[in-house]
């Protein structure tokens, strides 16, 4: 009885949904911050601010999803 798992200590699929969604934000942000010091280190303020903002529209773009489908449904109703 001690191995016995209760239905209700497993994870929804939203829970999973989330680690899912936290893990490729983390990958993301590992990265970003890898470009901007790479940016940094070569003095290039510019490229750093490029790939800030980049990585900030990805992140944005994944945790929004119903307004970016949104918008890609409005852009295809025009043609």
């Amino acid at each position: 009885m001690k191995y016995f798992v209760l239905a209700e200590t497993l994870p929804t699929f939203t829970g999973v949904q989330n680690w899912i969604v936290d893990a490729v934000l983390t990958f993301i942000w590992i990265i970003v911050v890898i470009l901007i010091g790479k940016n940094i280190g070569t003095l290039k303020v510019k490229g750093a601010v490029v790939v800030l903002v980049i990585g900030g529209a990805f992140t944005w773009a994944i945790k929004n999803p119903d307004t970016v489908f949104g918008w890609i449904d409005g852009f295809m109703e025009l043609f």
